[in-house]
C-alpha cells in the first residue's frame, strides 16, 4: 500500500464534506490512528479555509481541541478518482497507479488526532425528544472551557453547532472540531467592518454573521446557546423561532432551571451589545446556577467505558454519600448565613426604628407640653374642627403633635435602615408615618372613655399598621400590616390589664395636659411607650419578611 510522506497508512474514508474528505490514517512513527483531511477543490478560498483551520489547531493545545503536530500539514502529488457509495460519489485516494480515469494533483493534507466518540449531534438522534439537563449543562461548562482558550488566543470559531462538539469516548470530554471557518480577530474592532469570509450554518449562526459583519466571540456565544436550546428541547432552532420577532420559543417545551433558562435567552438575544461579554462572565453566572455540576465530568450516559458491576455499585455509593454530605453541609450552611442575615436586618432595622420614635418622641413632647408650639396648634386645630364637622365631639389636644412626631420619627428610622428589601422612599414614608399616628391617636380619643387597655389597643391596632403601609417594601404589604395589628394589639393590650406602671403615668399624659411637678415621670412614659412600640414593630416586621412572606411564596402566593 502507498505510505503518505512514508508515515501515515491510509485505511478507510470516514466521510466528506464540503470541500474536504476525512479518512482514518494509521501514523506508523506513534503507532496510532489519526485522521487525514485532504482537501479534494481547487478553489481558491476552500484552500484559503484549509490553511487557515491548519493553522489555527497547530497553536492550540487544550484538550477539547483535536490536537494537530507540528508539520502535520503538507501538500502531496497523489492519483484521485471518484468511486461510487451508496449515497453518491465520494472522492478516494487511488492506491493503484496508472488506473483509467485517474488524474495526477497537488492535494492539501492535514493529520490530527482522532477523536473516538460520539458528536452531539449524533446523541441528539439517540434522543429526539431532547437530553437531561444535568447533560447539557455538563456540556456548557466544558464548551465554555473551550470557548475560553480561543478567545484567549483571539480565535472565534464560527461555527458551533451539534454536529461540531463531540464527546470523547474514554472520558466524557468535549471537544469541538471543524475549525475550517475560524478567524482570527482584529486587534482592534473595526466598525462597520464585512468579514472576510461568510460562513453561515442555518439555526446557530448570529445575525451579525449571516449579513457578513464583524465577529466577535459573542457569536460563538451565540450559536452555543441555540446549540444547548436544541439540545434541551430536541427541536432545530428554526423551528422555534416566532415567525415576527425571530425570538426563541422554547421554555414551554421543557422544564429546566428558570435561571438557566434566562442565561440562555441572554446568550441568543440578536443584538451582540446585549450578550455577555466573555466566557469567564457566563461560567460565574452558570456557577450560581449549578455549582455542584463538574466541568469535566462524563458527557452521557452510554459514552462511558463499562466498569465491573460491584466496583461500579461501589463508586455509586460513595458518590451518593458524598453528596449528601455536601448538600447537608450547604443546606446548614445556607441556613446559617440565612438567619444570620435575618437577625442582623432585624436588628439593624429595630435600632434605628428605636432612635427615630425616640428623637422624634423628645422633640414632639418639648413642643407639645414645654412650649406654646403645641397649645397653640392645638387650639388653632379644635377650631378649624368645629368649623368644618361641627358634630364632631373631638378636642385637640398639645399631644397630638408629639404623636405625629413619634410616627414620623419612627417611619424614618426604617426607611434609613433600608432593611427587608424595601425602597428608600423619605418623603412617603414620613408623611405616612405622621398620618398614621394622628389616625391612631383620633382612634385613641374616641375611645378614651373605654379606659386605658382599649385605647391603648385601638391605637396600636390602627398606627403601626398603617405606617408599614408607607415603607417601600417589596410585596405581600397587606401581610406585614396584618401582622403587625395582630401582634402588637395584644401585646400592649397586655401591658395596660397587666398595670405595668409606666401605662398609668402614660394614659395620664393622654388624657391631660401633664401637671409641672410630673413632667419629668411624663416623659419617661411617653418615651418607653413609642420606644418599646417601634422596637416591637421592626421585630413583626422581621417575622413578616423573613418566615411568613417566604412561606407564602412556598404556597404560591407572589
Amino acid at each position: 500500500m502507498l505510505q503518505l510522506r512514508g508515515r501515515y497508512l491510509p485505511l478507510q474514508i470516514l466521510g466528506s464534506g464540503g470541500f474536504a474528505v476525512t479518512y482514518a490514517v494509521y501514523d506508523l512513527q506513534t503507532r496510532s490512528e489519526k485522521v487525514l483531511k485532504v482537501l479534494v477543490e481547487q478553489i481558491p478560498k476552500a484552500r484559503e479555509l484549509f490553511e487557515q483551520e491548519a493553522a489555527v489547531l497547530a497553536r492550540l493545545n487544550h484538550p477539547g481541541v483535536p490536537k494537530v503536530e507540528s508539520g502535520s500539514y503538507f501538500e502531496v502529488a497523489m492519483e484521485r478518482r471518484a468511486i461510487a457509495t451508496n449515497s453518491g460519489r465520494i472522492p478516494s485516494l487511488n492506491l493503484l497507479p496508472n488506473s483509467s480515469g485517474t488524474v495526477h494533483t497537488t492535494l492539501p493534507c492535514l493529520v490530527m488526532e482522532k477523536i473516538n466518540g460520539q458528536t452531539l449531534q449524533d446523541i441528539l438522534e439517540q434522543h429526539p425528544q431532547g437530553c437531561p439537563e444535568a447533560w447539557v449543562v455538563n456540556w456548557f461548562y466544558q464548551a465554555l472551557d473551550i470557548l475560553q482558550e480561543l478567545h484567549a488566543h483571539r480565535i472565534v470559531h464560527r461555527d458551533l453547532k451539534p454536529a461540531n462538539l463531540m464527546v470523547r469516548l474514554e472520558t466524557g470530554q468535549l471537544v469541538a472540531i471543524d475549525f475550517g471557518g475560524a478567524k482570527q480577530m482584529q486587534a482592534l474592532p473595526v466598525p462597520n467592518s464585512i468579514s472576510s469570509t461568510r460562513l453561515v450554518s442555518p439555526g446557530y449562526s448570529p445575525p451579525e454573521q449571516v449579513e457578513g459583519d464583524d465577529i466577535q466571540p459573542s457569536a460563538d456565544f451565540y450559536a452555543l446557546g441555540r446549540t444547548l436550546i436544541h439540545l434541551l428541547t430536541g427541536r432545530y432552532p428554526v423551528q422555534l423561532e416566532d415567525p415576527i420577532t425571530g425570538e426563541l420559543r422554547w421554555r414551554t417545551l421543557v422544564q429546566v432551571n428558570p435561571n438557566l433558562a434566562d442565561l440562555l435567552d441572554q446568550l441568543v438575544r440578536a443584538n451582540p451589545q446585549r450578550r455577555p461579554e466573555s466566557a469567564e462572565e457566563i461560567r460565574l453566572r452558570l456557577r450560581k446556577i449549578a455549582p455542584f455540576v463538574a466541568a469535566h465530568g462524563r458527557g452521557a450516559v452510554g459514552l462511558t467505558i463499562p466498569k465491573n458491576p460491584v466496583v461500579a455499585a461501589l463508586q455509586k455509593g460513595t458518590k451518593a454519600g458524598k453528596q449528601g454530605i455536601v448538600a447537608i453541609a450547604t443546606a446548614t450552611l445556607q441556613a446559617t448565613v440565612w438567619t444570620f442575615k435575618a437577625v442582623l436586618d432585624t436588628c439593624w432595622s429595630t435600632t434605628l426604628a428605636t432612635a427615630g420614635a425616640g428623637v422624634g418622641t423628645a422633640i414632639g413632647f418639648l413642643l407639645s407640653y414645654g412650649s406654646p408650639v403645641g397649645t397653640n396648634l392645638a387650639e388653632l386645630l379644635s377650631n378649624q374642627l368645629v368649623r368644618w364637622i361641627p358634630d364632631l365631639a373631638l378636642t385637640v389636644e398639645p399631644g397630638f403633635l408629639m404623636f405625629g412626631l413619634a410616627g414620623l420619627g419612627t417611619a424614618l428610622g426604617l426607611t434609613a435602615a433600608g432593611g427587608f428589601e424595601q425602597r428608600r422612599r423619605g418623603i412617603v414614608s414620613g408623611f405616612t408615618g405622621v398620618l398614621s399616628y394622628w389616625l391612631g391617636w383620633a382612634g385613641l380619643q374616641f375611645s378614651l372613655t373605654q379606659g386605658a387597655v382599649v385605647g391603648l389597643a385601638v391605637f396600636v391596632a390602627i398606627a403601626p399598621p398603617l405606617l408599614t403601609l408607607g415603607l417601600g417594601l417589596p410585596s405581600h404589604h397587606l401581610l406585614y400590616a396584618l401582622v403587625a395589628a395582630t401582634s402588637l394589639t395584644p401585646f400592649i393590650a397586655a401591658l395596660g390589664w397587666l398595670n405595668v406602671p409606666f401605662i398609668a403615668e402614660l394614659w395620664q399624659v393622654f388624657t391631660t395636659t401633664p401637671l409641672a411637678n410630673s413632667i419629668g415621670i411624663s416623659f419617661w412614659a411617653c418615651l418607653v411607650f413609642f420606644c418599646l412600640l417601634s422596637l416591637t414593630l421592626g421585630s413583626c416586621l422581621g417575622i413578616s419578611h423573613y418566615v411568613f412572606v417566604p412561606c407564602l411564596r412556598w404556597l404560591g402566593w407572589r
